[in-house]
């Protein structure tokens, strides 16, 4: 009899993956060494950032070594209004830059050269007023894109053109995104294995994606409390009522 293989994720946030057979024994291994399922915490600081008096303007960019091996921009407060043109090099991690930023746009923040970028996790989540072109970033490196504009509900910018080809984790990516309605219909998501609540809340997109390639979802995934759900569990759950259907990716069965 043929084995048939199933995947199981312990935390929506990656790290141990066990790979077991249907009505047989599970097997395990440890495929990152590093655990994941942890938020990043300060390894050691590189350099601290200096901001104005009013802390409206970063003038120069702090950043460190996190726990996860990457090399993390230090949060902006959130009154930032303009930031240097250049993003140091070292930086690959943008992991909660601008959490809960008040402004409409921040000065410069379009032009920086992205293309060492692998994280760009939590970078707008909360950010409710932000809605600022970045169509130019090079995101072709980036992995992770978790909660990236969760709760961003003004941000409604043309990002048709990013190369998401290498993100792997979208969860919650437009969670409540209220105005977000681009045409990202011709994303490459072929390698993401989490697009649940991608879409949660997410009331004014009613694009058409059904042409996404969603065949690396995960089928099976366990959160900590034991509770499972799917790659794309709850994908569009409150969102627009016109999206739906027809509209959507054909999630695995």
């Amino acid at each position: 009899m043929k084995k048939k293989s199933l995947i199981i994720l312990l935390s929506t946030l990656g790290g141990i993956t066990i790979t077991g057979v249907v009505g047989g024994a599970v097997t395990y291994k440890i495929v990152n060494k590093v655990d994941k399922s942890k938020p990043p915490v300060l390894v050691k600081q590189l350099k601290k950032a200096v901001y104005n008096d009013d802390k409206t303007e970063c003038l120069e960019i702090g950043y460190f070594k996190n726990s996860h091996g990457e090399i993390q921009i230090e949060r902006l407060p959130w009154t930032i209004k303009k930031v240097p043109k250049e993003l140091p090099k070292q930086i690959t991690s943008l992991n909660r830059a601008f959490h809960l930023n008040l402004n409409t746009q921040i000065t410069n923040l379009d032009n920086w050269n992205t293309s060492n970028i692998t994280n760009m996790e939590w970078m707008f989540t909360g950010a409710q007023k932000f809605n600022q072109d970045l169509s130019k970033w090079d995101v072709s490196k980036v992995t992770n894109m978790n909660s990236m504009f969760t709760n961003a509900e003004m941000f409604n910018q043309d990002i048709s053109k990013w190369d998401v080809s290498k993100v792997t984790n979208m969860y919650s990516m437009f969670a409540g995104a209220k105005m977000f309605n681009q045409d990202i219909s011709k994303w490459d998501t072929s390698k993401v294995t989490d697009m649940s609540f991608m879409f949660y809340e997410a009331s004014n997109f009613k694009q058409n994606i059904s042409s996404w390639n969603v065949s690396n979802l995960l089928r099976i995934a366990i959160i900590e409390n034991g509770i499972t759900y799917t790659g794309w569990t709850d994908f569009n759950k409150n969102a627009h009522p016109d999206f739906k259907g027809n509209k959507l990716p054909s999630f695995p069965k």
